[in-house]
C-alpha cells in the first residue's frame, strides 16, 4: 500500500531525526506509537482508493465547474482514512485555541461517518497523520502546533 505516500509515513516516522539544529525534535513516545500504527493501518487495509495526498485547506478551491476543486494532487493509492489528520489540525496549524481543540472529537466522529469507517481507526489515522506533521515540523525548526496539540488529545483515545 503507497498511502504513506512519497514524505515519509511510517518510514518517515521510524527515520524521524532527534533534536535539530534548532534543537527540537517530535516526542519521541508519539513518534514511536504513530510508526507502529502506520504500519498497522496499511496493513489491514482492505480496499485502496486513489487519495489526494496533499489534501488541505489551500489545496481545495471554490471551483466554477464544480463545487469544490482539489489542486496539486500526488496522487496516492491507499487507505481512505489516510488525509484525515490535515481536516484536523487546519486551516491554521499555528494557532493553538483550545475551543478548536476541542471540536475535534465531534470531527472525527463525523469523518468516520462521512468516510464509512469505525470511529477508532479514524482516531488512529487521524494521530498517526498528526504526529507525521510534526515531525516535519520539528525538521524544519518550527515550533509545536496544533498538529501536536491535536495527537496529544487523540493519544488516550486510540485502541490499546
Amino acid at each position: 500500500m503507497r498511502a504513506s505516500g512519497g514524505r515519509g509515513g511510517g518510514r518517515g516516522l521510524r527515520r524521524a531525526p532527534g533534536p535539530v539544529p534548532g534543537g527540537r525534535s517530535a516526542p519521541r513516545h508519539l513518534v514511536e506509537r504513530a510508526a507502529r500504527l502506520f504500519d498497522e493501518l496499511c496493513a489491514d487495509s482492505g480496499e485502496r482508493f486513489v487519495l489526494h495526498g496533499d489534501l488541505h485547506h489551500d489545496n481545495v478551491l471554490r471551483g466554477g465547474r464544480e463545487p469544490w476543486l482539489a489542486i496539486d494532487p500526488h496522487g496516492l493509492v491507499g487507505d481512505r482514512g489516510y488525509e484525515i489528520g490535515p481536516v484536523l489540525y487546519n486551516p491554521d496549524p499555528d494557532v493553538r485555541d483550545e475551543r478548536l481543540l476541542g471540536l475535534v472529537p465531534a470531527r472525527v466522529e463525523r469523518l468516520a461517518d462521512g468516510l464509512g469507517m469505525p470511529v477508532e481507526r479514524a482516531v488512529a489515522w487521524g494521530f498517526a497523520s498528526c504526529v507525521l506533521s510534526e515531525v516535519w515540523e520539528a525538521q524544519g525548526g518550527e515550533p509545536g502546533g496544533r498538529a501536536l496539540d491535536v495527537a496529544r488529545l487523540l493519544l488516550p483515545m486510540l485502541p490499546a
